[in-house]
């Protein structure tokens, strides 16, 4: 094969991989619900730290932790970014988003979800 047809078909894979990934739905990507007023949801405010949630809601059903890509560059938690991001479950209201530095973190999002059923 010539070095145009290589190239053209290169380019038609990985255009093909790309449209595949966008098209992936992840769990929670349903329209935002507005938080019930009866919900614990809605003692929860953005900036809160772990414990004050969890002397809120209780403890959650499960978790996720994981490394933000910029976790990965060198000293970077020094200067007090935001290297990890964590995701606590809780079975029946939703998901709440943690971000900090590996040691502290704090609320950037609340996901209320009804249908949550408390697991990854």
């Amino acid at each position: 094969m010539n070095r145009k047809i290589k190239l053209q078909l290169i380019c038609g894979v990985i255009i093909a991989v790309l449209m595949c990934f966008g098209c992936v739905t992840t769990k929670g990507a349903g329209p935002k619900q507005a938080i019930p007023p009866e919900s614990p949801f809605t003692k929860i405010k953005t900036g809160m730290g772990t414990t004050q949630v969890q002397d809120l809601l209780g403890i959650f059903n499960d978790f996720k932790v994981k490394a933000m890509p910029q976790g990965y560059i060198p000293f970077y938690r020094i200067l007090g970014g935001n290297a990890v991001q964590s995701i606590q479950y809780y079975k029946g209201q939703g998901r709440i988003y943690f971000e900090g530095d590996g040691i502290s973190s704090s609320v950037v999002k609340i996901e209320y979800d009804p249908t949550e059923d408390g697991y990854q």
